[in-house]
């Protein structure tokens, strides 16, 4: 049997990038048999959905480009003793003209060595106002929406790449751009 020697696609079309601020009051449900485990919730309407090029359409086929904030959204996160975190995230955009999407997906993030130690022992005190300490995570969303306007959203399998900021031991701001795999 003879192997490919070509990818079959390798394509990602940029969508949006989003700019996420925590609310401080995040859960910690502290130690659980899987790691340490903690509820994330975003401060609503103070948080940018928008396209970093500026433009109105996205792709060749001439979507609607999507810009406007998150109103609701929610990160239920675990932090194993590999000190790799397992966020799973549902938030709400709504679009500069009205549109409801829903978001739903899993992000990966690699965190420094040492971060589940410091959770556990109570002493988690990673980055600083004016230093954040920084993770990059990577994130598989999907979305649902019954806009018409939006709704090519709806066939899409998406990947997210970005970064998020840890003040005194409290994750405050996640800032990603997304691409669909087309």
């Amino acid at each position: 049997m003879d192997h490919r020697r070509v990818f079959v696609d390798r394509e990602l079309l940029y969508l949006f990038s989003t700019d996420i601020e925590f609310g401080l009051n995040f859960e910690q449900l502290g130690l659980v048999s899987l790691g340490a485990r903690f509820n994330l919730f975003c401060v609503s309407n103070s948080t940018r959905v928008y396209n970093v090029l500026r433009e109105r359409e996205v792709g060749a086929l001439a979507y609607a480009a999507v810009s406007g904030k998150l109103i609701w959204g929610e990160d239920a996160s675990l932090l194993g003793s590999d000190d790799v975190a397992i966020a799973n995230v549902r938030a709400t955009i709504q679009t500069d003209d009205g549109a409801l999407i829903d978001a739903t997906y899993r992000g990966v993030m690699p965190t420094a060595l040492g971060v589940f130690r410091a959770i556990a022992g109570g002493v988690d005190k990673i980055g600083k106002p004016e230093t954040p300490a920084e993770f990059r995570l990577v994130v598989t969303p999907t979305y649902q929406t019954g806009d018409q306007r939006y709704a090519w959203l709806n066939e899409l399998q998406c990947v997210g790449f970005g970064r998020v900021q840890e003040v005194d031991g409290t994750f405050r701001r996640v800032t990603y751009d997304i691409y669909a795999m087309s």
